[in-house]
Formats: structure tokens, sequence, C-alpha cells
């Protein structure tokens, strides 16, 4: 005998048969209705039928669904024997197995010694026990007063890969705990699983930890089943389990916090755990990543082989946007206006005065590669230029630098979201009284200031947000990105970058924008998700 899928298999007269119902005692008892249909001449199939059919009394090892979790639901009666057998049964099914006790009543003087008897067994079993009841209340292993606390101690397995056993006299009425996780356990399978991802190999590792703290404040939590998986500065993937203060002040990567993760398909799997098969399965993941190793496609690449959703650009637009060489490739294969550029590429030679014959001065030196304006200089003359190209190139990190001519007027922003048909939030301006606007700029407001709405004609306005959708959709984003432009003093409107994981404080720019068009945070990520989850994954 065997169970196989939630039923017993098991032989009888050379034939297999499935019962559908738990313990080697019910195929015992299952024998006589077999033998007396055969006498009476009940065909094999209809016998078959009637035993995998079978509806079983209620609360006699009746094996329900409950999240990722399954409760096994004996708590019609307990006695040392059905307790003992319906321990057995328990670890005869995959999972990781805990048992929720209640007392056996009218033992006599021996209750303490049988009660103690079927913990032992459980002990030998490996099954991790939960008690309730006046008698398991005086050995006081794991024990609770009330169902309510007993629900509480057992709601968290009911997202792990586990059979949980109900056991106890009828008079403890645990059949209404019972209940209560299964109900618990389908409203959780109705949440949508979602990973956030925080931390990064980038150098801009600092502002997702800001990004994340204000993200998750304003996540509606009641929607989803949240995982947070922080990445290190060494590029290790860890499950966190903390709170956002931590995150906020860098000091979530604890062994007490953290387990190591590995993605896997549909989700990822705790090596180091003491289930390290049990996979976490999930919906999307919204990787708050900026710059290198998560704004670049590497991450949305990961997600794709996985066949697991992502919020934001797909793996091959993440990475052309990244690449600000690229960027301006596409664009102006579009007709999309751009600053007029050279790039320049670690080991081919070139000089100040070559590029001075292409690009007057001033110029905007940058890396190809970067994000935050690390590595951002403003050139006035060539003898600022070797200098300007030397930290350019030690921040982009993969050999590519832009020289771009330096855009007199002043620089707007718009949020753009959607997958098919894109939405282009309120456009915003920034007023800086310094070169540039350098990551000081950005996260201190040092020398700089914001305003949403931009102070620009209402024509100005629908003419930016119409540009940022064209870009968007040039550079085949989906999700949401926020496109940078310059405003010159004539009028003319030119692309300047685009960042498909702009910052997502309460404050910062694109959420901002969205708020001005009527889209509030928390609604605002809420529509994020719902767009990644309409993309398809694992097409071939």
């Amino acid at each position: 005998m065997s169970v196989e899928q939630g039923r017993m298999a098991f032989e009888w007269n050379g034939t297999p048969w499935r019962l559908n119902a738990l313990g080697s005692f019910q195929c015992v008892n299952a024998l006589p209705a077999l033998i007396l249909g055969e006498t009476r001449g009940i065909s094999s199939a209809d016998r078959h039928q009637a035993l995998e059919t079978l509806v079983m009394t209620g609360m006699r090892t009746a094996l329900q669904p409950a999240g990722r979790a399954h409760v096994l639901d004996d708590s019609y009666k307990s006695n040392p024997e059905s307790a003992i057998a319906a321990l057995d049964i328990l670890v005869s099914l995959p999972g990781s197995h805990y048992a929720v006790l209640g007392d056996m009543l009218d033992l006599g003087p021996q209750e303490m010694e049988l009660h103690r008897r079927v913990l032992d067994h459980a002990r030998t079993l490996g099954i991790e026990v939960f008690t309730t009841g006046p008698v398991f209340g005086r050995i006081g292993e794991s024990w609770h007063e009330d169902q309510d606390g007993l629900f509480e101690a057992v709601k968290p397995l009911l997202e792990e890969d586990a059979v949980i056993l109900v056991k106890g006299s009828r008079a403890l009425q645990l059949d209404k705990l019972a209940g209560r996780l299964e109900k618990e356990g389908n409203e959780l399978m109705k949440k949508i699983k979602l990973a956030v991802l925080f931390g990064g190999q980038s150098s801009e590792y600092s502002v997702s930890l800001h990004s994340v703290a204000s993200l998750l404040r304003n996540l509606n939590r009641d929607k989803y089943d949240l995982s947070l998986v922080g990445i290190t500065k060494e590029g290790r993937f860890l499950e966190y389990t903390g709170d956002i203060d931590h995150i906020e002040h860098d000091t979530w990567n604890t062994p007490e916090l953290t387990t190591p993760v590995a993605w896997v398909h549909g989700g990822y799997v705790r090596p180091e755990s003491d289930e390290p098969a049990a996979v976490r399965a999930l919906d999307t993941v919204f990787p708050v990543l900026h710059g290198k190793n998560g704004e670049d496609g590497t991450l949305q690449g990961l997600m794709e082989i996985m066949n697991i959703h992502c919020v934001g650009c797909d793996t091959l637009s993440s990475a052309m946007i990244m690449d600000k060489d690229i960027t301006h490739i596409v664009l102006d294969a579009q007709g999309i206006p751009t600053a007029k550029y050279v790039c320049l590429k670690a080991g081919i030679p070139y000089s100040a005065e070559e590029i001075l014959q292409v690009i007057p001065l001033p110029w905007i030196v940058k890396p190809c590669n970067a994000g935050s304006s690390y590595g951002v200089h403003k050139v006035d003359t060539l003898a600022e230029f070797d200098e300007a190209a030397k930290d350019a190139f030690h921040w982009d990190g993969r050999g590519k630098i832009l020289v771009e001519e330096c855009i007199p007027g002043f620089e707007i922003g718009c949020a753009v979201m959607g997958n098919l048909e894109p939405f282009a939030g309120d456009v915003d301006e920034i007023e800086i009284h310094g070169g540039f606007f350098d990551f000081a700029g950005k996260y201190e407001m040092k020398d700089s200031a914001i305003y949403c709405p931009a102070r620009i004609s209402p024509e100005k306005t629908e003419e930016a947000r119409a540009l940022a959708v064209a870009a968007y959709q040039a550079m085949g984003c989906s999700g949401f990105t926020r496109v940078d432009m310059f405003l010159q003093p004539d009028g003319a409107l030119v692309i300047n970058e685009l960042n498909t994981v702009p910052g997502m404080t309460a404050t910062s720019r694109y959420p901002t924008m969205m708020e001005k068009a009527g889209l509030p945070f928390a609604k605002l990520l809420d529509d994020l998700i719902a767009l990644s989850l309409e993309k398809e994954v694992g097409r071939c």
C-alpha cells in the first residue's frame, strides 16, 4: 500500500486499486465491499469508480488544500491508537510535516502517559507538534491555550509546501481551526505572489535601498503574497525577513534576517534551509535596482529564462537604454531628436582636437553605461577633457563613453507607463544653478529644484508628452520608464536619455509626475505590477 496524489493505492486479487481516502486501515475497510461487490456481480469498472469517487465522512483524514500547504483534517475524534495512525498517515504524504494535537478525553488515570506516548511517536517521525487542551497544557510542549493562539502559530506554515494534521477529541472543536486554516490558505492563493528585489551589485546600491523602503511603505500588502530579496554589493541573493528600517539604514544583511536563495523555474529555493527543494513560487518580481546588474537587462534576462514575470522593461529594451550609444543610434534612426555626439571606445585612439572638429565646446562627457550622473562632466576647455574622459571610462566599466554637445535651455522629464498603449503622465522641470543635474542635485537637491508640473505652456507640455511616448515606443519599452528631455530657448525639444528604473521614493520624479496625472503612488504600484502580468513569459 502507498499514497499516490492524496489517495491510497493498493493491490487486491492481482488488481491495482485506488481509494479516495488515507490510511492503510481504510484499505482494509474497503476489502469487504470489494468482495461483496464481486459476489453480487458488480463489474470491476464500477467498483473502481466507487472507490476512487468515495466521499468520506467529514473530519476523518480529509486532505484539503490551504495556500501552498494542505490540511489533514482528522478532528472527528481522537484516542491514542487513532492519533498514532493519523501521524503515520501524515508522514506518508509529501512535504514537511506538522501536527496540531488536542487532548484525548476519557482516558482515565493513564491520560498523561498516553498523551506523552503520542508526542513521543510524533518526535520519532520527525513531526513538529503544536498542542492544546488541559492535559497537553500540563505537559507544556508547544502549547496554546486557545484556537486563536494556535491559528496564529500555524498560519505561517500555509506559505510552505507542508501538510498540517489537525487531530483532537470532538469536544475541542478543532474542525473550526481546520476550516480557518483552509479559508486563510484560499485567501492567500488569491494574492499575487510578488518578490521585491533591492540592493544590487551596482554603484547605485544605496539609491535602491531608499527607493525600496518608500515603495514598501506605499505598497498595498493586502493584495500581495510578498517576498523580499536583497542583493549584496558582491551579488549574493538573500531572502530578507526583517523590517523596512533595516533596509533603509543598510543593516539588513545579517544571518538572523537573511537566507541565501537560488533562482529556479518559476521562483526560487533556499538551498541552506531545512527544505532546500521547496520552491517559493512567484507570479512576478519588482526589481527596484538602479544601474548595472539590475537596470541593464541582466536581471530581466534571468527572470525571462526562469519564466517569471518582471515589472518594467524587458531584457532587450533595458540593455539598449542602459547603453547610451545604442539609445542614440535607435532614436536617431527613428527621427527622434537627440544631441549631437561622438562615442569613444577604449583601445581606439582619439583626440580632443578631432572631437572639436565635429562638436564645438562646451561638451558633456558621460559614461555610456552608468546612471545617477556618476562620471558625468561638463567640459568647457580642452585642458579639462582628459581628466573627464578618464573618470567617465572608470564609471562606465564597459569601455565606452559619450561626448555630447551641450544643449542650451533646461531639462524637463515625463513619466510614461504601459505596454502596447503607453500613457504619459505629467511633465516636470529641473532648475539648476550649476553645470548639470548631478548626483548631489538629484538626491540632495543641492543647487537644484524640481517643479511639477513644469512651468511651460500647455501646448509645450503636450508636445513633450507626445515625444516621450514616441521615444518609449522606439526603444521597445514596456511597464514604465522616465524620459528626460531638454527644452531649448527656441522651443525645440531634444531627448537626453531614458531611465527604465527611475527613483521610486514617494517624492521621486516618476511617482510625482504620475500623481499629478491622477495616479497616487499606491495605485501606481498596483498598475505597474498588473502590467507585468500582461506580458508573456516562457515563449519559444
